[in-house]
């Protein structure tokens, strides 16, 4: 028993949901789809033709020789088609590269291999796209920062969304008919792996912490730092300056005024 592509593809869409809901993340909006679009790629004659059977299944689906195997990178020009705008397209780069492979900032022909699967191939893959879209709602309408930080996190959670959405330990190889169905199971699968909020013991002392009395400098910064903002500690090399930036952090998340996730 086997898995659509389209199961697949909505399963990881609701597991990164899901852990958007547990991390709280301020990310934009359109994420939780480009992670249930990583795969879309995978409805080409290329990859198909990877189970040789299934050549023999669908001989008017052809032809499968000299075609682009690399259902990643034909995700991202499928993400690229949807956004239009160029100044968008470095958001499907996460999509192109969730197995740690980028495939540059832009795909076209030259990048592709190969043929990917025009008429019915590419309505079903804009099929899904727009489904995609329907359930986890619009693609980004915002470029990413200059930076590019907000990709390489996005990376992170397509690929962990992935790999969680591929165990049949919380998703079996069968059609899963609703969509609460889909979440009750992503909720169940974080939940199994610990994912959420770790308890905290409150009023620790630095001492408790590190198990070492503090300096004079990291006595005055931990006794400082209980609201969040921007705190600079300048000191030389070795005097210590990790330790009260942890001891801080540890302060704002014991009092509720910073958010943590746990993976145990």
């Amino acid at each position: 028993m086997g898995i659509s592509v389209r199961d697949h593809c909505l399963i990881v869409g609701t597991v990164a949901e899901a852990l958007l809901r547990r991390i709280r993340a301020l990310v934009a909006h359109g994420v939780a789809t480009l992670a249930g679009m990583h795969d879309v790629g995978k409805i080409s004659p290329g990859f198909e033709a990877q189970h040789e059977p299934w050549t023999y299944l669908y001989p008017d689906l052809g032809p499968f020789i000299g075609c682009e195997t690399d259902h990643a990178k034909i995700s991202q020009w499928v993400v690229q088609q949807l956004l239009q705008d160029k100044k968008l397209f470095r958001w499907g780069v996460p999509v192109g590269g969730h197995h740690g492979k980028i495939k540059g900032a832009h795909v076209t022909e030259f990048i592709l291999n190969g043929l990917i699967g025009d008429g019915p191939w590419n309505n079903y893959r804009l099929e899904l796209a727009r489904e995609l879209i329907a359930r986890f709602g619009p693609l980004p309408t915002q470029p990413p920062t200059p930076t590019g930080a907000e990709l390489w996190w996005l990376a992170g959670l397509i690929t962990v969304s992935d790999w969680i959405g591929s165990d049949k330990t919380f998703f079996q190889q069968d059609r899963t008919s609703t969509h609460e169905d889909r979440e009750a199971r992503a909720e169940a699968a974080l939940d199994t792996l610990h994912w959420g909020k770790a308890a905290v013991k409150s009023n620790l002392s630095f001492r408790k912490l590190f198990s070492r009395r503090a300096r004079k400098l990291q006595q005055t910064a931990f006794d400082q730092i209980t609201w969040p903002g921007l705190y600079i500690i300048e000191a030389l090399m070795g005097d210590g300056k990790t330790e009260p930036a942890l001891a801080g952090a540890y302060t704002l998340i014991s009092k509720g005024l910073a958010s943590h996730v746990s993976l145990k």
